[in-house]
């Protein structure tokens, strides 16, 4: 199966897996390892930029797409993927049946589960997820030994390593660990004597390690301190508790 990654940032071809990932590829690690996958990248990436060509062949059903999400949640991020998602098919004039559930990301397992294993009992052509905790990972694993499904990944660019060529349809959103560095290196501009400072991680899992430990190990121990860390579980109040005792 060959696989396609988009990212929503351009940076240096020098940016590879990063030791805090471990188990993943970094983006453009993998696509200096696999070149079919970097001219797939490519080719997405401008048909995307394209304005949409309707689809000009005729259907014999709808495309069936399952779209599990965590929605419930201070960013409005994957809400607002999923207003674009379905404008874009109905601007290629593509009959569709959407069937979303919005979760809480480390919340509702159970929702989750039962979302998912329904998006595979009904035999979905396109099963929408993420990747964050242990518990997706296993589902995943378990959703990839069903072909009639395909998996897309949304919000994570780096591709697990133990999925050799068993991977998912496709992995899109934006990059993390470079988005993390390209933040880290413009701390330590506005910063150039050091500082000390303090880490409001998301939720345990991907995006934290992706997103505060990339950060704490980008940045130059010697001259800037991380004194407290606090995981807030994407919600408005934890972070703004924490900042009172800080």
């Amino acid at each position: 199966m060959l696989l396609a990654l988009t990212t929503f940032l351009s940076y240096s071809k020098s940016v590879f897996s990063d030791p805090v990932l471990v188990g993943y590829w970094g983006y453009n690690e993998y696509l200096t390892k696999y070149p079919k996958e970097k001219a797939l990248t490519s080719s997405l990436a401008d048909t995307v930029k394209e304005a949409p060509i309707p689809l000009s062949v005729q259907q014999d059903k709808p495309v069936k797409i399952s779209f599990v999400y965590p929605g419930e949640q201070a960013s409005d991020y994957w809400k607002r993927n999923l207003i674009a998602f379905e404008a874009r098919l109905q601007a290629l004039s593509i009959d569709y049946e959407l069937m979303p559930v919005s979760t809480r990301l480390n919340v509702d397992f159970k929702e989750q589960s039962r979302s998912l294993y329904n998006a595979i009992e009904k035999k979905s052509d396109y099963l929408i997820f993420t990747l964050s905790t242990t518990r997706h990972r296993k589902f995943i694993e378990h959703a990839l030994q069903n072909p009639e499904t395909k998996i897309i990944l949304q919000n994570i660019t780096t591709p697990v390593k133990a999925w050799r060529d068993t991977q998912p349809l496709l992995y899109a959103g934006f990059d993390h660990v470079i988005g993390t560095r390209l933040l880290a290196k413009y701390f330590q501009t506005k910063f150039p004597n050091g500082a000390k400072y303090g880490m409001l991680y998301y939720s345990y899992g991907y995006l934290s390690t992706a997103r505060g430990d990339v950060f704490v190990q980008s940045m130059d121990n010697n001259k800037y301190t991380l004194t407290s860390s606090f995981y807030t579980e994407a919600t408005k109040e934890r972070p703004m508790t924490q900042l009172k005792v800080w």
